[in-house]
């Protein structure tokens, strides 16, 4: 029986080893394919902000990405949301107070419209490192800090600028970051359970070829074959936090100033972040936290023809 149960074990690791392997492979290849074959094929809402030294900027930029592992850290979120914004955050970042103005007006209306408690708006100076536009926010209550990136108050209008604003407001009146730590912290659980328990079975050792029963080379194997089971979980995921993504984006046009300043936010954004607007539909599958740019366009003008 054990013996039976070792080569199963070494067959389920065997496919899911060379299934990740190839399974990245092709899904980057046929990225790249479809990424310079189809780049110019654009929805007709893009075209006049979709010019040739866009393109040229995203094909490279992306091209570049594909070719390397794509590795993601497990959220270890219930820490990093207190720590990371008052003590690791600031280390890097120069954070200064929203200046008075009908921009920061304009936010704490819509705090205000949407019961949403904001203690202070900040702006970031990310632009030093790099063109990347967010906003973001920190901590609970009274307490709460708005974040923006001066490349977002650079380059975007007041209105698209509350639109943003209103969009991760929606994450959190939705209750999107609560379930998201709470999947992130069963996630973890369950992967602290299965090393537990494969770290007391023999046959989980014998099938590499260890004896007895080891915790840290359980925790090890587990560890170099974490991602190959992460890779065909994902999409699952993925396809969860595409929904979410879907539901703040409707809440903002609701809340905010409708679904046009959003798009236009939603345009230069995905410029400025240089984001591929037409992934291979199998690749964003896979891979892609946030709908597409056509997608999400798409659904804001939908809703807005059904009200």
């Amino acid at each position: 029986m054990e013996e039976a149960r070792a080569e199963w074990v070494r067959g389920v690791a065997l496919v899911l080893v060379v299934g990740y392997g190839l399974g990245r492979w092709a899904l980057e290849a046929l990225n790249r394919r479809h990424l310079h074959a189809g780049a110019g094929r654009i929805p007709e809402r893009l075209q006049e902000v979709w010019d040739e030294a866009a393109r040229e900027r995203m094909v490279r930029y992306q091209s570049a990405v594909s070719r390397f592992a794509q590795w993601r850290i497990l959220h270890v979120t219930g820490v990093m949301v207190v720590l990371a914004p008052r003590f690791i955050l600031p280390l890097f970042n120069r954070f200064t107070p929203l200046p008075e103005g009908t921009l920061k007006e304009r936010l704490l209306e819509l705090a205000r419209r949407t019961s949403f408690a904001i203690g202070r708006i900040l702006v970031m100076n990310g632009s030093q490192r790099s063109r990347h536009a967010n906003a973001y926010f920190t901590g609970f209550g009274r307490a709460r800090r708005v974040v923006l990136y001066d490349t977002l108050t650079g380059e975007l209008a007041e209105p698209e600028i509350e639109s943003v604003v209103a969009h991760e407001i929606g994450h959190a009146k939705l209750g999107h970051i609560p379930k998201m730590i709470l999947v992130s912290g069963l996630g973890l659980l369950v992967g602290f359970l299965g090393v537990h328990a494969l770290s007391r079975a023999e046959w989980f050792l014998a099938a590499f070829g260890f004896q007895g029963t080891a915790s840290a080379m359980t925790l090890l194997l587990c560890l170099l074959l974490s991602g190959p089971v992460l890779f065909w979980v994902e999409p699952l995921l993925n396809g969860w936090s595409r929904s979410r993504e879907f539901e703040a984006d409707a809440y903002a046009a609701r809340w905010g100033q409708g679904g046009g300043p959003l798009i236009e936010a939603l345009i230069k954004l995905n410029e400025s972040n240089l984001s591929q607007w037409m992934p291979h539909p199998l690749y964003r599958w896979f891979y892609y936290s946030h709908p597409t740019l056509a997608e999400r366009i798409a659904a804001l003008e939908r809703g807005a023809a059904t009200t």
